[in-house]
């Protein structure tokens, strides 16, 4: 059984464990965790935890410029001297572990690994290759030698990380929510902050304050299941995001779809202004020419009667072009108001193949970042706080 007794914050005063009895926890005016009764902790001006010690151990930590943990040592004492046993070094993409190098072994490759995304594939380890296997909330269950294909791994997790089955023959440090495990400690490292799966708290508070919650020590508000933290960061819930991606996403192509008929709208107004304006042109000129004739031919001579059949001729010359050249402007009007519904139809139909098509990448990005998940999957973009 264990009681915490803690303040409004969070901050817990005593955790006591199978009465009676207890551990003291002590903090900086920072609110990270100065001593648990196990380990005292030292913490950087960064509030990155940088050094753990107690009478037998000490660990001590560096980390880079994201704040990433790069290197790791671990001394034990013999003889009243601190000797180091072990000291590794770690190479990320982004904020993923995708090597671990053994200092202390000339600087040799100890690990690889291999991930998809936000999930964990693979490890490597002396040549051979081994098969995570994961719940659906991200906590690793298995693993498996791809080489005989036998269980080299078996963990099974109380709701909040604990290790309730621990069957181990590869050491392997990811283990719950599919981050470090620390062997020595039981401490899990996500990378802003270190979680204490016994007592379900973080060793420090909350980067973003009581943004994430008045409970500024608290994992995930108690709800392993429902919500997830990829970075000690940000507590998410895939059910609620997934529903609002996929909202935003259809409010989207909305507002596109209302925005292509008003450009349609002003489009077919624009190519019916300009072929009526041809229209008229054509129209304006076959006039002219009409009344350039018609002078012409008023100033015929008419005395005679091969004079007025000249005459008469001219006339009605004049209006026969006038007529055919009205009838070639009608014409062209008529061809023209034809392709513009042709050209309204294909510009519509490639811009909605177009906005479909966006919004089936916004349909899938939904479900790859929240549509599978549970605690732990997903993609922390938005840098939102608890919901």
């Amino acid at each position: 059984m264990i009681v915490l007794a803690e303040d409004s914050t969070g901050k817990k005063s005593s955790v006591v464990k199978d009465i009676p009895n207890s551990e003291s926890y002590v903090y900086d005016v920072n609110g990270n965790l100065k001593n648990d009764g196990n380990y005292n902790y030292y913490w950087n001006c960064e509030n990155r935890l940088v050094k753990m010690l107690n009478t037998t151990q000490k660990l001590e930590f560096k980390y880079d410029y994201m704040g990433r943990r790069r290197e790791k040592k671990v001394f034990e004492k013999e003889n009243n001297e601190w000797v180091l046993k072990s000291h590794k070094s770690f190479i990320y993409n982004k904020y993923k572990l995708i090597k671990t190098v053994d200092e202390l072994n000339n600087g040799s490759i100890s690990d690889r690994f291999v991930w998809l995304g936000d999930n964990l594939l693979a490890l490597e380890k002396d040549g051979v290759v081994f098969n995570y296997i994961a719940d659906g909330n991200k906590n690793i269950t298995q693993l498996i030698d791809m080489s005989s294909g036998s269980i080299a791994n078996r963990y099974d997790y109380s709701p909040f990380g604990q290790l309730s089955l621990d069957n181990e023959t590869v050491a392997n440090p990811f283990k719950f929510s599919s981050e470090y495990a620390e062997k020595e400690t039981g401490l899990v490292y996500y990378n802003y902050r270190y979680y204490n799966p016994s007592t379900g708290k973080w060793l420090s508070r909350d980067p973003i304050q009581e943004a994430g919650g008045v409970n500024v020590y608290g994992f995930i508000k108690n709800s392993t299941i429902n919500y997830y933290d990829l970075l000690g960061l940000h507590c998410r819930n895939c059910g609620v995001e997934l529903k609002d991606c996929i909202k935003n996403a259809l409010e989207s192509f909305a507002k596109n779809m209302e925005r292509l008929a008003n450009e349609l709208v002003d489009l077919e107004f624009k190519l019916f202004q300009e072929a009526f304006k041809q229209f008229t042109d054509a129209m304006n000129a076959s006039q002219r020419a009409y009344e350039n004739r018609i002078e012409y031919c008023e100033s015929l001579p008419r005395k005679s009667i091969l004079d007025k059949i000249s005459y008469m001729s001219c006339k009605a010359g004049a209006a026969t072009a006038h007529a055919v050249a009205t009838g070639v402007a009608a014409a062209s009007y008529a061809k023209a108001t034809l392709a513009i519904g042709a050209i309204i139809a294909a510009y519509k139909a490639g811009e909605m193949a177009f906005y479909k098509a966006q919004l089936k990448l916004e349909f899938d990005e939904c479900i790859v970042n929240f549509g599978s998940c549970r605690a732990g999957y997903g993609k922390d973009k938005n840098g939102c706080p608890c919901d």
